[in-house]
């Protein structure tokens, strides 16, 4: 008999049985919650910062306060992003859990649909899709050539079967789908054809034989009520509205209402307002026969729609499979193969949805991604053209004449003005530049002559250069309109499409229309989230660049400020996940350095505080005794020193001096030099102090 004591087995505890379909529904679930929170990480750059910028790096004791591994989506907003959105209880980041996910996905929905459903295509893409998310490219390749594979092998299986001109419904790939439990009825279906070719009574025997299948075969009776729940509601209300408005006009006319008209139900159908109920209107469509129109059944019905769904999905599949084809490539730097594969994922999808369904902005954008990096590609050609005609020029007659005459003019002008100079100055006449000198300035000299020249002479390389651009700068306006029509004006999607519109403007050597492009996303970043996100800091950054190339300094110091203060304050956020908070960090000690490098000398009113704003940044994401802290104090106290503050000077550098001592020892090259500027330094200040006693160490 089984023991009470403390040794005693615990129960087992039997987990619930659950089918393929209902563990396929959870999964589901699961990744459309994951998905939530990560898109909107994604749109706000949380995944550029820390461990989602390298979403599979080795981690070791990552632990989280949370209690569920699974945070509520509602309690998710950009402005309340924690360590409990980012990992799980086991320190599994989101985007393994994404992967798992549709891993997981994948073998149930082979369990539950067939290997060679649309469903597991379906998942195949998505595992491949979330593989591109994570950066694991190969991954993503390999799992859309398996999709790829399923879907030309069932397409090649269909066209063998379907003979050629004839209706979809007629065919017997399109018929209603056998059933294993009907196959004694054989009869029946031979008997129907016979009377179809006598063309005898095929009305009434359709009746009859529909009659039997809706009484008798129970199989059957389930196969369509499954066909009937995997369609959209509004579809099948519609299918059900058209199928009895035409029975009402048979009865009518007394006809045998269990058939109906392909071509009546076909108008009926047409005349909706939905895609997709006007796509099973086109495919029930067929030319009438010498026997008159084709008449149909209700199951015939179910049976049209459900395949007219299933291919516009293959379709659509299809395409999906090309983007990730030229994704592929377009990441290998292939950007002519990866145009050709969007190209015709571009054109296929529009025949799918059309060309104004915000289902075509994955498409778009990519296309104009792979136009640009064209645009530049091509650049780079001509430019390297270019080049190699300089060289070969050069090596001619004429060019080393040309180059000849260039150094003795580069001489000529260099000994003028030193004359000039030395004679204003009563000085000693300036040494004259070497031979390599003069022949190296002087080849440069030339080669911009050459460059600019080429450029304008020859007219095809701009053609179709401007032409790549021009296409993209379409596409992307395009982007943006569908962006703003489905989520409105205020949405990070939205702003991302302004920020790509900047993009194409800056290729386009347009930098006033970038700027306001730029800035219409940073507000829109921040009218979406109710504050500040990465993103928007990201986007400051990039448009302090431009604003410098302007020579916009104000702007661009006030852009950098703003910037590094959000990435401060961001890595005081997260500082129990190490990545992030160096990241974020390292970005805004980035900023405080060009904002530095702006303010032209330490005579800015803001230039303490920079300095001290960048120790407190380094102190944040690397640690109070880490060598980039050291690196700051030293940057620091060199300010202070120059700016006569000399006790703080000093205290900065012999805090930086004791930091670096305990990373590199005591006899590192750095320390000792450190440490001599720092005993030079005290003792400057002690000279310039008056003796507080009247005892002073130089007597002794």
């Amino acid at each position: 008999m089984a023991s009470d004591g403390p040794s005693a087995m615990p129960p087992s505890t039997t987990l619930p049985f659950k089918s393929a379909y209902e563990r396929y529904v959870d999964t589901v679930s699961e990744i459309t919650s994951l998905n939530i929170q990560l898109a909107m990480l994604e749109t706000c750059s949380h995944t550029k910062l820390g461990e989602f910028a390298r979403p599979f790096s080795v981690r070791f004791g990552c632990k989280t306060t949370g209690g569920g591994s699974h945070p509520p989506v509602a309690h998710l907003t950009p402005r309340t992003v924690s360590i409990d959105h980012l990992y799980d209880d086991n320190g599994v980041n989101l985007y393994e859990r994404f992967l798992r996910s549709h891993m997981r996905l994948v073998a149930v929905t082979k369990l539950a649909f067939g290997p060679t459903s649309v469903e597991c295509i379906g998942a195949e893409l998505a595992l491949a899709e979330s593989y591109m998310r994570a950066g694991l490219w190969k991954q993503c390749h390999d799992h859309a050539r398996v999709a790829e594979a399923i879907l030309n092998e069932d397409d090649g299986v269909l066209n063998s079967l379907s003979p050629g001109g004839s209706s979809p419904l007629k065919s017997p790939s399109s018929m209603v789908k056998g059933h294993a439990s009907r196959t004694t009825d054989a009869q029946l279906h031979h008997a129907r054809a016979l009377f179809s070719k006598m063309g005898a009574a095929a009305g009434l025997f359709g009746s009859m034989y529909d009659r039997y299948l809706h009484t008798q075969d129970a199989s059957f009776q389930s196969y369509l009520r499954h066909l009937e729940r995997t369609m959209q509601p509004e579809v099948l209300a519609a299918l059900t509205t058209a199928f009895q408005s035409v029975q009402t006009s048979l009865d009518e006319i007394n006809t045998t209402s269990h058939l109906v008209s392909s071509g009546s139900i076909s108008d009926v159908l047409l005349t909706h307002n939905s895609a997709d109920v006007q796509r099973i209107g086109h495919y029930v469509k067929s030319p009438p026969t010498a026997q008159g129109a084709l008449q149909i059944t209700w199951p015939e019905l179910v049976e049209a729609a459900s395949r007219a769904t299933i291919n516009a999905a293959r379709a659509g599949m299809q395409c999906k499979t090309l983007l990730l084809h030229g994704r592929y490539h377009m990441k290998r730097g292939q950007v002519d193969d990866a145009i050709l594969w969007l190209r015709r994922a571009v054109a296929g999808q529009v025949v799918v949805v059309g060309r104004d369904n915000h289902d075509m902005v994955d498409y778009f954008v990519a296309m104009a991604d792979a136009l640009c990096l064209k645009h530049t590609q091509s650049l780079q050609v001509a430019k390297d053209a270019h080049d190699q005609s300089f060289d070969k020029w050069c090596l001619s007659e004429e060019g080393v004449a040309a180059c000849r005459n260039e150094a003795l003019h580069i001489l000529e002008d260099v000994h003028q003005s030193s004359r000039a100079k030395s004679f204003m100055q009563k000085q000693k006449t300036i040494k004259l530049p070497s031979k390599k000198e003069v022949e190296a300035l002087a080849r440069q000299n030339l080669r911009d002559r050459h460059q600019h020249g080429g450029v304008g002479s020859n007219s095809h390389p701009a053609t179709s250069i401007s032409a790549f651009l021009d296409e993209a700068t379409e596409l992307y306006v395009h982007v943006w309109t569908l962006e703003e029509q489905h989520y409105g004006r205020q949405d990070a999607n939205t702003a991302i499409a302004y920020a790509g519109l900047g993009n194409v403007y800056i290729l386009r050597n347009e930098p006033n229309e970038a700027v306001g492009y730029y800035t219409k996303a940073i507000d829109t970043f921040e009218a979406a989230c109710d504050g500040a996100v990465p993103a928007s800091a990201f986007l400051r950054m990039h448009l302090a660049k431009v604003h410098m190339h302007l020579q916009r300094k104000v702007d661009a110091m006030t852009l950098l400020h703003e910037a590094a203060t959000f990435f401060k304050s961001h890595a005081s956020q997260f500082l129990d996940s190490e990545t992030t908070r160096r990241d974020a960090a390292a970005n805004a000690i980035d900023a405080w350095r060009g904002w530095l490098q702006l303010a032209n000398g330490d005579a800015h009113v803001d230039t303490p505080s920079i300095y001290r704003n960048m120790v407190e940044a380094a102190e944040i994401g690397y640690g109070e005794f880490s060598v980039e802290a050291a690196d700051a104090m030293v940057a620091e106290g060199h300010y202070l020193l120059n700016v006569g503050n000399t006790d703080k000077g000093e205290e900065a550098l012999t805090a930086a001096s004791y930091i670096m001592e305990i990373h590199y020892g005591i006899h590192d090259k750095r320390v000792r030099k450190l440490r001599q500027e720092v005993v030079s330094v005290g003792a400057k200040r002690k000279q310039g102090e008056p003796s507080s006693s009247p005892l002073h160490y130089s007597v002794l």
